[in-house]
């Protein structure tokens, strides 16, 4: 009997300790509502546990990700359309800028100018965390340079001002008359020629004459040349011929020369003298007057914009110079050097496409693209106007500088209200704003999936607590049981079975 109640308290023994362990996890799992403290608990839901785990940790990382992207995104956003305000701004205040100058040799809107410019490249130089937003995929370096640099240049290299300077000289001629000449092949001929085949300064384009009795040859050749002869019957008073001039931005201006029989004669008016001779004697001379006026008042804003357009390249085009010195006789252009010309912009210039220069990785096989750079065209276009007006200089007292200083405020005018009008600028928001939603319904895709991962994870790694109470309950109930019949088995001899 002996032996009975002590194999028997063994047995009791060993199932206690089993309850007491199992009391112990149970407890463990209470406390902490996990079903095991290792994967290696999980028993054959282990392996699910953990690539479950892998794929959420895969989405934590995307979520950075977008997170991050979102915040480019919006700071790009707010940058864009502060660019587009500083140009609209601007463009109004031309509308209503008068002519007053300034002892700098500038009016006021041309000092605002130049703080805007300064704005704009400032925002164009916006980065998030050292990461500059709007130099392409060259995110390490500030793509725009200062306002200085860009108007005066840097050490031996050129800036604006430099290439601008040239360029007028190059447009306007040594003798003024934008690089066209006047001669006569005959006593009543008159012949208005391009100076050389080149791209600087007028090129005639047209002309047509009202004026009796005068024979016009429109232009032709290369170097292009027109000619005008008199012979009887003379022109009668108020008889016009006019003449269309291409100049170097694209835009043309039309001379309009009239025919006067008497009286004191005015700005682009001829007489009309006793012979086909002295009427070309006197149409020459009020054509070249014309010309010297128009040069300096039409065609050197419009030799600014065309140095603008030679600085400001974008993309890997070379910055253009006029081929001198002499600059005033010049015939062409050639590529700046990196010794030689400041270069505007630092940033990424490969052939990919701005949006695309920067990329977020937002799934396995899903890139979304918002990268942007400072030499797209609405941005450099309003850097140019700026610069333009940043730099030109006039003199209250000088009698063509007024008719200057307007031609060239329509002109930035109406280049700033180009992309306005074209929605370039808009277009950019609208990529970005893509690009916004498209993060955004990543986002949430992910939110979703990584909430369905989570649930499946508390199925297999959570303990049901009121599951897991009961059955500690009924753990702690066993033991207590077991605790008594090994105290009754304990007390077990023959004695007291006598």
């Amino acid at each position: 009997m002996s032996r009975i109640g002590t194999s028997l308290q063994s047995v009791l023994i060993r199932e206690i300790s089993k309850n007491r362990t199992e009391i112990s996890d149970l407890s463990r799992q209470l406390s902490s509502g996990k079903v095991a403290t290792s994967y290696g608990g999980l028993g054959s839901d282990r392996s699910m546990a953990l690539a479950l785990r892998a794929e959420k940790s895969q989405i934590e990382g995307f979520r950075d990700t977008i997170s991050l992207a979102q915040t480019r995104v919006k700071v790009m956003d707010a940058v864009v359309g502060q660019m587009r305000t500083q140009g609209t701004e601007m463009r109004s205040q031309l509308l209503v800028a008068g002519f007053e100058v300034l002892g700098n040799g500038q009016t006021q809107t041309q000092v605002q100018a130049r703080s805007r410019l300064a704005e704009a490249v400032d925002l164009l130089n916006t980065d998030v965390a050292g990461r500059q937003l709007f130099a392409g995929a060259k995110t390490d370096e500030t793509p725009v340079r200062p306002p200085d640099e860009l108007l005066d240049g840097a050490g031996s290299m050129a800036g604006f001002r430099q290439i601008m300077d040239e360029r007028r000289q190059a447009d306007i001629g040594a003798d003024g008359k934008g690089r066209l000449v006047t001669s006569a092949s005959g006593p009543a001929n008159v012949t208005l020629s391009e100076d050389a085949a080149s791209p600087f300064g007028f090129k005639l384009a047209s002309a047509r004459s009202e004026l009796t009795g005068a024979t016009l040859t429109e232009p032709a050749g290369s170097p292009s040349s027109l000619s005008v002869d008199f012979a009887a019957p003379l022109p009668d008073d108020g008889q016009k011929l006019y003449i269309t001039l291409d100049m170097p931005d694209g835009t043309q201006t039309e001379l309009a020369l009239t025919a006067r029989t008497s009286g004191e004669l005015k700005e682009g008016e001829f007489l009309v003298g006793a012979d086909g001779a002295a009427t070309a004697t006197s149409f020459e001379d009020a054509l070249s007057t014309l010309l010297i006026k128009e040069a300096d008042t039409t065609l050197r804003p419009a030799s600014m914009q065309a140095a603008a357009d030679d600085f400001f390249v974008s993309g890997s085009a070379a910055a253009q110079r006029v081929d001198g010195p002499p600059f005033d006789s010049a015939t062409g252009l050639r590529d700046a050097s990196a010794t030689d010309t400041v270069d505007w912009y630092r940033g990424d210039k490969s052939a990919t496409p701005a949006r695309e220069s920067s990329l977020a990785r937002v799934g396995e096989n899903r890139l979304v693209p918002y990268g942007a750079r400072a030499d797209e065209t609405p941005f450099s276009s309003m850097i140019k106007q700026f610069a333009i007006m940043s730099s030109a200089t006039f003199d209250q007292d000088n009698v063509n500088d007024s008719d200057r200083y307007s031609e060239m405020r329509d002109r930035v005018s109406g280049n700033l209200g180009d992309s306005v009008r074209d929605k370039s600028i808009d277009r950019i928001v609208g990529e970005l704003a893509i690009a916004q939603n498209s993060l955004g319904e990543a986002d949430k895709s992910f939110e979703a999936k990584d909430n369905m991962l989570t649930n499946f994870l508390s199925d297999i790694e959570t303990t049901d607590l009121n599951t897991t109470a009961a059955k500690l309950l009924s753990m702690q109930t066993q033991l207590q049981a077991s605790y008594q019949v090994t105290s009754m088995l304990s007390k077990l001899s023959l004695t007291n079975f006598l």
